[in-house]
């Protein structure tokens, strides 16, 4: 099994967060942070990481541990050639709200009526 280099330019890297579903991903080895593109981007390094993260067309995800941190980073929607808006829908796709986004999905017993 072979490990590719890490991505040590800024421009590399931001090809890699324009592929379709791409995302920077932050995890921590031996204590410090350490960042990935995935899919098939490979490691980042820190500097340039910094550089991605601080970039205007570049989000956060907002779903670290703590409320309003970060662990994730993708292009804005529309911002990646060849990306649609939902990620997950294919070019084209109507996307409806789940149950889940509704108002009152947490309300009640979550029991259903006969």
């Amino acid at each position: 099994m072979s490990v590719k280099a890490s991505i040590n330019k800024l421009n590399d890297a931001m090809d890699a967060m324009r592929r379709p579903d791409s995302r920077m991903i932050q995890t921590n080895y031996q204590g410090r942070p350490d960042f990935w593109i995935i899919p098939n981007g490979g490691r980042v390094e820190p500097d340039i990481a910094k550089k991605i993260i601080a970039h205007p067309q570049v989000i956060g995800g907002r779903d670290a541990l703590f409320p309003g941190l970060h662990q994730t980073w993708r292009m804005r929607p529309g911002d990646a050639p060849d990306q649609p808006d939902e990620p997950s829908a294919p070019p084209g796709a109507v996307v409806r709200a789940s149950a889940k986004s509704w108002p009152d999905a947490h309300s009640g017993t979550g029991r259903r009526r006969r």
